[in-house]
């Protein structure tokens, strides 16, 4: 009987320690569970986040590219615009006349009907000349075609020159009269110094310049006539000047 109760009793012992095991690998089953639920979540955020920084990363530069790449284009454009820009009448006459404003005196020959046009630097140096179109400033206002033949009619404003004239007639005379001898170049200092003033007065008329199509391009007929036509009132004063010449002749 004692024998039986022992091992009934080691017996429940022994059941004991199998359910204690049970539990404990039944709790760690639960952590492992709890643990393994909890940790994917921690990873996709990461992931999210760095993902999300990345893709931040790359936008960043994306913007970079697409500004250089907007950028070369509009440059290229610009350039293309120069290059393939057409040529009509108005665009030779303005070609002219930029080269005036600008004293590129001998870039005139490539918008000109005549081959070699030169500026005689008898009446006027090269500063004079310079000085004479700087504040040219136009606008053209119509263009007609005649089959190989166009005029341009344009709005030109520039300096006043028959105001210019005067007051530097005025200077000649008054030291003329003082009895005050002049060389020819201080003469051309005084009449820079009045074509130099920034309060000088403008005017301004309305031109009409003709070109002609030689060889698929518009070329501009340029001569002394149009030469005067964009200079108001100094062929007026010159013409003024001659006939004094010859008066005291």
């Amino acid at each position: 009987m004692e024998k039986d109760e022992k091992k009934l009793e080691k017996q429940d012992i022994d059941n004991k320690k199998v359910d204690n095991k049970k539990n404990e690998k039944t709790e760690t089953k639960k952590d492992d569970a709890k643990f393994s639920q909890v940790k994917p979540k921690e990873m996709k955020k990461q992931k999210n986040d760095t993902k999300q920084f990345q893709d931040t990363k790359k936008k960043s530069k994306a913007g970079y590219w697409v500004g250089g790449i907007i950028l070369v284009i509009v440059l290229l454009l610009a350039v293309t615009a120069l290059i393939v820009l057409p040529d009509t009448p108005d665009k030779s006459v303005e070609g002219v006349l930029n080269c005036l404003k600008n004293g590129d005196f001998a870039g005139i020959n490539k918008y000109t009907e005549t081959e070699d046009i030169s500026i005689n630097e008898e009446d006027f140096s090269q500063e004079v000349m310079i000085e004479l179109f700087n504040k040219m400033d136009w606008k053209v206002l119509k263009v007609n075609k005649d089959n190989d033949t166009a005029t341009v009619e344009l709005e030109v404003t520039n300096k006043d020159f028959k105001t210019i004239m005067g007051n530097y007639m005025q200077i000649v005379v008054k030291d003329a009269l003082a009895g005050t001898e002049t060389s020819e170049s201080e003469t051309q200092n005084k009449f820079l110094e009045e074509l130099r003033k920034e309060d000088v007065s403008t005017v301004t008329n309305t031109v009409t310049i003709e070109t002609v199509k030689k060889d698929g391009k518009w070329k501009v007929k340029f001569d002394e006539n149009v030469m005067m036509s964009l200079l108001p009132g100094l062929e007026d004063s010159m013409n003024s000047l001659n006939s004094l010449d010859s008066i005291e002749g």
